[in-house]
């Protein structure tokens, strides 16, 4: 709409906030006041569309009068309820790109608007692409939504804010309501990944015709259940979005379990299935901001070992997306390019991916400790 503005008058006259329920008249009475006193700022809101005209009944009131209440029902209402709709507007939108590794956009959005930093998201659901069930993230701040998609550069951007506007006991609050059991991974997948290759090894119909992979109903069997044990269908909370300490179960799977290929006619069919199924699966669960740092295109070894940032862009050489449907099923993605059967490993890559979630663990593993220095200070006083 022109100039952004929120159609206000599409709200019911009877709109209000849940808390106005729980409001004594006198209490009422002081937030009418609250709204006199923030008239000016209010209308100089007017451009992004926070502002309603009959917010001036409010300058008629010098004092209460009888019909204070009604009038505040409607003029409060409307005011509260569109200033809390452009707020919890933005709020889900720098939700958004957080989780998409947005950085310039989240920031502006937190810069014009720093309150938003202690604003909780009641629910926001991340689509990858359009057939994508989503990803939905419950109750969080916009700052534990950064640190669970492991974005370094994005999570320690937000809580220097949070440093400077609201203290650092805020931010070591969140840290801790983020991780409330520490940040170290406890869960291993290796189990996993050794019988998924025996599974595979054992396959004689492994095959890939057509952009379609062949195989039997216990390889098909085990990836569905790899998939399960991956999907969160609660929701996405507490904790890091996706483990990363599974790409390295992954990867010493395959290289300890790479003589079970033995089949001199099907091994390297079984290869790619496992890394096109296995691995392009585990890549369609990563955040964004690893898929990112995985589809580097020219300087994929210095991202990997945090000699150069991430250049934040998730297409794919052919001009398709990252998350692209078929992520999993018919291709991974390396370097940039997507693969099918032609590139099956490469030591100096895999090496690298392992580097780069270390390097991920170790950035929260220090924050965390400088955030439990600060939780100790705290307690101290």
């Amino acid at each position: 709409m022109a100039n952004n503005r929120f159609p206000l008058e599409l709200l019911p006259d009877v709109a209000q906030l849940e808390i106005e329920t729980y409001l004594s008249l006198a209490d009422k009475i002081n937030l009418a006041m609250a709204c006199k006193a923030t008239l000016k700022n209010a209308k100089q809101l007017d451009q992004n569309g926070y502002y309603y005209k009959s917010l001036d009944s409010f300058d008629q009131h010098s004092e209460y009068d009888k019909d204070l209440d009604k009038k505040f029902r409607y003029n409060g209402s409307i005011f509260f309820n569109s200033r809390m709709h452009a707020m919890q507007k933005n709020l889900k939108q720098a939700g958004l790109y957080i989780l998409k590794g947005r950085i310039d956009e989240a920031l502006a959005i937190i810069d014009k608007d720093p309150d938003l930093l202690l604003q909780v998201i009641p629910a926001i659901t991340l689509k990858k692409h359009p057939s994508h069930d989503g990803e939905k993230h419950i109750g969080r701040t916009l700052y534990q939504l950064a640190l669970g998609t492991y974005d370094h550069e994005l999570y320690e951007a937000i809580g220097q804010r949070i440093e400077s506007k609201y203290g650092r006991d805020i931010k070591a609050k969140q840290f801790h309501e983020q991780f409330p059991n520490g940040v170290k991974s406890t869960k291993s997948f290796r189990a996993v990944f050794d019988a998924l290759i025996k599974t595979m090894a054992a396959d004689t119909t492994i095959a890939f015709i057509n952009d379609q992979n062949i195989m039997n109903d216990e390889t098909r069997a085990a990836l569905q259940s790899l998939t399960k044990s991956l999907a969160r269908s609660d929701g996405y909370t507490t904790g890091v979005h996706f483990d990363l300490q599974i790409v390295i179960d992954l990867i010493e799977a395959y290289d300890e379990g790479y003589d079970e290929f033995i089949n001199e006619n099907k091994k390297w069919d079984r290869r790619a299935c496992y890394w096109r199924c296995a691995f392009g699966l585990i890549e369609s669960f990563m955040p964004y901001f690893v898929a990112m740092a995985l589809n580097e295109k020219n300087d994929f070894s210095d991202v990997m070992e945090g000699k150069k940032k991430v250049t934040r862009s998730a297409v794919v050489d052919d001009g398709s997306d990252f998350f692209d449907a078929r992520l999993g099923d018919s291709r991974y993605i390396i370097c940039g390019h997507w693969w099918q059967v032609g590139w099956l490993r490469n030591a100096d890559t895999d090496a690298g991916l392992k580097t780069f979630v270390r390097l991920t663990q170790k950035n929260l593993d220090n924050l965390s400790s400088n955030c439990n220095n600060q939780q100790a200070l705290n307690c101290k006083k």
